[in-house]
């Protein structure tokens, strides 16, 4: 069994009811929960125009988007990895109005619960930060975005070792 594929069956167990969460070694005074929708089949890769790392592809065909680390009462924290449709719509939305900050290959998998900043995967194969996660600032230039892993399935593994928190903010 794959690394991605132990991150997703531990979150169901783990968080896949309501449960508190320690924060920056303290209790949050809300519960947590995480969320998985159903994978998609190999073919849905077919027309995909991106080149998708392994590890997000894996990830899709395993469940394709998930709530991880929501805040159930509040609706205030927590992050949406979007299903692969909903990828596409947020990226061409992002390609247009963040045009500045845009580079060829960036895909935007995720948007976070609470606030604007979204989650983006560096999907460039000719680039050296070829499946890199980066932290898109609604406000702030590319140069202030937090690069916040190597690749998808190091993000999502810290993401589940710290609970849910903002573990690059630290």
């Amino acid at each position: 069994m794959s690394l991605i594929n132990e991150l997703i069956d531990e979150m169901k167990t783990t968080w896949g009811a309501p449960n508190i969460a320690l924060h920056r070694g303290r209790e949050i005074p809300f519960k947590l929960q995480c969320f998985f929708n159903q994978g998609v089949s190999k073919n849905k890769f077919n027309n995909v125009e991106f080149d998708l790392p392994s590890d997000i592809k894996e990830f899709f065909r395993n469940t394709d988007g998930a709530t991880l680390f929501k805040d159930e009462e509040f609706g205030q924290w927590g992050l949406d990895i979007l299903n692969l449709n909903e990828s596409f719509r947020k990226t061409e939305v992002y390609l247009s109005e963040r045009n500045r900050d845009s580079l060829n290959g960036d895909f935007i998998i995720g948007e976070f619960i609470g606030d604007s900043d979204l989650l983006l995967l560096r999907c460039d194969p000719s680039n050296d930060d070829f499946g890199m996660v980066v932290v898109v600032s609604a406000i702030e230039p590319r140069v202030e975005w937090d690069i916040v892993a190597k690749t998808f399935e190091n993000f999502l593994s810290e993401y589940y070792k710290y609970q849910g928190d903002k573990y690059w903010e630290n």
